[in-house]
This record gives C-alpha cells, structure tokens and sequence, in this order.
C-alpha cells in the first residue's frame, strides 16, 4: 500500500474525532516535520484546538531533537519562547544526540535557566565515550550544580563502567554522599559480584547493608541455604542488615518457591529477624491467595497486630495461584 505524503495525511486526519485524529495527527506532523519542518509548524500552529495544538508541537519538537536539534531549539524560540518545559526536553534530546558538541550551547542554557537537565544529560553521553573527559569537567563545576549533574552522571557511567564507576563513587567526597550512594547501589543490584568483592571497601553503613541485601537476594535465587549462611557468616553484617537481607531473601523466596519460603521459617532462630521474614511471607502470599488470609495467619502463627493488618489490606483482583508452602510451618 503506498503511503501519502505527510501533509495530505494531516488534511485527511483533521476529519477524524477523537483519540483517532490526536495520533493521526501526531503521526503525520512528526513525518512532515522531518522534510519540512518550516511547513509543517505552519499547519499546527494554526489548529484551533490549544491543548490538541500544543500535544502535536510538543510531540514534533521534542522528536525532531533527535535528528535535529539545532532546527528544533529554533522553532522552539519561534513557536514557544514561553514555554519553559518544552524548551528543556527539547535541550536534553539536543545534549543527548549532540554530546560533547552541545557543551557550548548547554551550558548557556543552564546559566541562563539555572535547570541543569540538559548539562547532566549530556554528561551522561560524554561519560559513556570518554570517563575521564567528563569527569575532569563535572569537578570544575560549582557546588550547587553538582549534586544533579553527578547524579545523572553517575548513572550512565555505572551501566557503562561498573569497575571503574565504582572507585570513583567510592572516592566522592562527604558533600557528594548521595551520589555514592545511589551510584554503588545502582552497581551493586546490575553486578553482584562486583558488590561482593568490595563490600570490604566500604564504610558507609547504610551503603554496605545495601550490597549485603542485593548480594543475597542474588544468591539465594540458587541456594536458599547458601544465602542464609553467607548472610550470618559475614563479618560486615550487622543485625540490620542480616534483618534486611533475610526479609528480602523471604519475600522472593515466597513468590518463587512458596514452600521452600515455609521451610526457612523454620530454618530461623526465633527472634526479630524471624518475625520480619514471617510478615514478609504473609503479605507476599495473601497478595497471591487473599481469600486464604485466615489460613494464612494460622500456618504462620502471625502476631495480633500483623493479622489485622493483613486483614485491612485491600484485597487485589485477578487469578489466584498456589502456595504450596501454607500447612508445612512449624511442622503442620
């Protein structure tokens, strides 16, 4: 079947009603938009429709971006030199397609706008190219616009560069805490081992209970057991954090394998840990099974206060599947 020009299928979409007219519209300007910019801004600008005009223009400008930004700012300036946000979605394509080139014009954006948006999208692109580029860059930036800058950052060098990553996160300083953070939690959850090797390294309490969680829930994905040992014979292990890892052990256990869930129960010395890996448990099968809540208290043996919650819950809708592991705890 041969496909109309853009503009005939705009006019021939304008008859349309609906949601119909919105996507045939929108499909249309954004093919015209990419052979004729100049035109097809023209034709929207004059719908009479201004949530309908403003969709569409948002839709074309915002996709021009990405093949071609410096004509999408200037028709920004032209159509919406008002429109703030549509301004800095159409700069963060812009940073992200151009990378190190957009430097100039970014950062003219973020000095006169103050949103960073753009600048850390764009290091987010340079850092996956050339680390230590944006990384010496980002360091000459003022304070306040670091903390979001690294942040986008930190992401993208992260997925790019786990190791490498990973030491320098290690190595932000304590006004940049946030950013470790949330870079070596990022690492850890996409490289388990890399999270193993190092937790040593790592000072941080909060940070370190983290990898000891993600590392264990990753082992006990194969050996429940194993998982369980690992946790309580790590030196680094706090009871926090053995608390954390065991409830998350649990509660994956408890989707996965509902009566391997039941048996670990039995495996735990009584006490806190226990009964956070119990309420775990509970609220992953009564999300599964809500019309077994009763059963599901007793075979638990749950407190006062976790059976009522677990009765005030809303109950979802949709299929209930088996959980085998319900009459197994505590030798029933």
């Amino acid at each position: 079947m041969r496909r109309i020009p853009p503009e005939d299928a705009f006019a021939e979409a304008l008859s349309l009603t609906g949601q119909q007219r919105s996507t045939a519209l929108t499909a249309a300007a954004v093919r015209w938009a990419m052979s004729d910019p100049d035109a097809a801004m023209t034709r929207i600008v004059n719908l009479q429709n201004r949530a309908e005009r403003q969709s569409i223009m948002r839709n074309v400008l915002t996709n021009m971006g990405r093949n071609n930004p410096d004509k999408a700012l200037e028709l920004v300036n032209l159509y919406a030199p008002r429109d703030d946000n549509l301004e800095r979605q159409v700069m963060v394509v812009f940073a992200r397609s151009k990378g190190v080139d957009a430097l100039p014009a970014v950062e003219r954006y973020t000095d006169r706008t103050g949103n960073t948006a753009a600048l850390g999208a764009l290091l987010g692109a340079w850092v996956r190219q050339d680390p230590q580029g944006a990384i010496a860059y980002a360091a000459t930036l003022p304070a306040d616009r670091q903390t979001s800058v690294y942040q986008a950052m930190a992401a993208y060098y992260a997925r790019s560069y786990p190791e490498q990553a990973f030491d320098w996160a290690l190595n932000l300083g304590p006004e940049l805490q946030q950013v470790r953070r949330s870079a070596i939690a990022s690492i850890s959850h996409r490289n388990v081992e890399l999270a193993e090797r190092n937790i040593n390294r790592v000072q941080d309490p909060e940070l370190r209970d983290i990898m000891i969680q993600r590392v264990a829930q990753e082992k006990s994905q194969h050996d429940v057991q194993g998982a369980l040992d690992w946790v309580f014979r790590n030196t680094l292990s706090t009871s926090k954090s053995r608390q954390r890892a065991i409830t998350s052990i649990a509660r994956q256990v408890a989707n996965t394998n509902p009566a391997r869930a039941a048996r670990l129960l039995n495996d735990l010395p009584a006490g806190g840990i226990k009964e956070n890996a119990k309420r775990s448990i509970a609220f992953t099968w009564s999300a599964r099974e809500p019309d077994r809540i009763e059963e599901i208290i007793s075979s638990l043996n749950l407190d006062a206060t976790t059976a009522q919650r677990l009765r005030n819950r809303p109950r979802p809708t949709g299929a209930v599947r088996s959980s085998p592991g319900l009459g197994i705890v505590n030798g029933r």
